[in-house]
Formats: structure tokens, C-alpha cells, sequence
């Protein structure tokens, strides 16, 4: 019989699968970030019980609690800019310019603007205006009789008694309202601000690299700038370069 294959014991820095160590890096910095944020905060135990290397943790400045409304600021920077593509559609649909698309979009919902802002009036969803001609929102207004026109009408009425308690509830239904509307709105909130962070982490180096090269230091949080040194060349300043000594980075 011929003797059995050996397992030859593979070394740390050689590539995993044939990974070009390029690539590995890229993954590398990608865990970094998102341990940093949280989104993986098992990966490091879960690497060390397999007996691999704990991918090593973000760099930040001194005051982290500052590092983390960096990263609010940028977060909510790319969800604004994000928020600008339903303008451009709706820009597009209506033929509006972009100032007065917004208040088209409230008077085709919610009726006039002067009766309901200025007035103090709640901003209602009625059925009849939706299906009005040259209404926006007549093509996407399906008939109550079919399920999906249905659950429009679940969705209206669920608006309407929301609205209808905050501006003229009792106390005990405004609260009762204001916590169905967090209930509502804070995942939804919640998924956008993780896909924003996705993003950042996963984005190609084409869109990735000016972002880490262009925006200034004091937005950038400590790991994001030394990134931007190491992978796309940008000259920190000596403030930064003494915070990454410090740190022993």
C-alpha cells in the first residue's frame, strides 16, 4: 500500500485558499470596522476558540465618545444624501421642480398645505383625494376591493388614528400614539442606519477611496485615517501621526 498523505502545517501569513493578500487585507480592515461598530463583536471570541488570530480591534482617538458622533455625523450625512434619490423620482414623475416637489407630494397626500400646516390641522389620508385625477399617487392607489388595496386601507386608517390622537387625543392617547409610532419607525431607522454602515465598510475601493482621502480628519474617526495612509496613500497630519504612536498603531 502506498504510505498516507501528511498534513503539512500551513503558516499564518500564507494565504487561505489561495486569497491574494491584497483581498485578505480588505477583509481584514472590513472585520476591524465592523467590530469597531458593533456589528461583529463575537467575531474575535469566535476566532480565538477556533484557534485562528482575533482580527485586531479598531484604532481610535483618545475621546472615543467623539469618534462615535464621527461616525453618527457620517451616517447621517449618507442616509441625507441617500434620502435625495426618491426626490429625483419624484422630480422626474410629477415634473416639479425640486423645490415645489415636496410640496406637491404633501398637498396630493394630505390636502392643501395652508389649511393643514399653517391651521394646525391633522394632515389626514383620505382615499377619495389619492383617486382624484392628476393626483400623484392615483396610479399607485389600488381599488379597497382587491387585498392590495386592502391593506392600503389598513395603512390609511392606522395613519389617520395616529394623527387624529396626537393633535386631538387625551393625554393617555398621545402617548399611547407616540409609542405605536416609535414602535413603527425606530427599526425601520434602525435597518437604514445598518445598511448605511454596510456600506461604508463593504464599499469598492473606487467610491471607498476618495471618501477616506477627501473628507477632512475631524470627521474621519482615528481606524478610517489610518486606512486612508496605508491603502490609499493620504498624508495625515502630525496631530493624527502622534495619535497613531500613542496608540501603537
Amino acid at each position: 500500500y502506498p504510505p498516507a498523505p501528511t498534513m503539512q502545517p500551513r503558516s499564518r501569513g500564507a494565504p487561505v485558499g489561495g486569497v491574494p493578500e491584497d483581498e485578505r487585507m480588505a477583509a481584514e480592515e472590513h472585520r476591524r470596522f465592523m467590530v469597531s461598530l458593533g456589528v461583529e463583536s463575537g467575531t474575535a471570541a469566535s476566532s480565538s476558540e477556533a484557534g485562528e488570530e482575533a482580527p485586531p480591534k479598531a484604532r481610535f482617538r483618545p475621546n472615543k465618545d467623539l469618534e462615535m458622533l464621527r461616525l453618527v455625523f457620517q451616517l447621517v450625512s449618507i442616509l441625507s444624501i441617500l434620502g435625495l434619490a426618491p426626490l429625483g423620482v419624484i422630480v422626474l414623475w410629477t415634473g416639479e421642480s425640486p423645490l415645489h416637489a415636496p410640496i406637491r407630494v404633501y398637498d396630493d397626500t394630505f390636502g392643501p398645505t395652508n389649511s393643514n400646516i399653517l391651521r394646525l390641522q391633522p394632515p389626514y389620508i383620505n382615499r377619495s383625494r389619492l383617486e382624484s385625477a392628476g393626483n400623484m399617487w392615483r396610479p399607485l392607489t389600488f381599488s379597497a376591493d382587491g387585498w392590495i388595496g386592502s391593506m392600503q386601507e389598513h395603512v390609511f386608517d392606522l395613519w389617520n388614528w395616529g394623527v387624529r390622537n396626537l393633535f386631538t387625543g387625551t393625554l393617555q392617547m398621545k402617548f399611547f400614539a407616540l409609542l405605536v409610532t416609535a414602535a413603527i419607525w425606530i427599526p425601520v431607522l434602525a435597518c437604514g442606519a445598518h445598511l448605511a454602515i454596510v456600506f461604508m465598510a463593504q464599499s469598492p475601493d473606487f467610491i471607498k477611496a476618495p471618501y477616506l482621502r477627501k473628507l477632512p480628519e475631524s470627521i474621519l474617526i482615528l481606524e478610517q485615517l489610518l486606512v486612508a495612509q496605508e491603502r490609499f496613500g493620504r498624508k495625515l497630519s502630525p496631530k493624527i501621526l502622534e495619535f497613531a504612536a500613542h496608540r501603537n498603531c
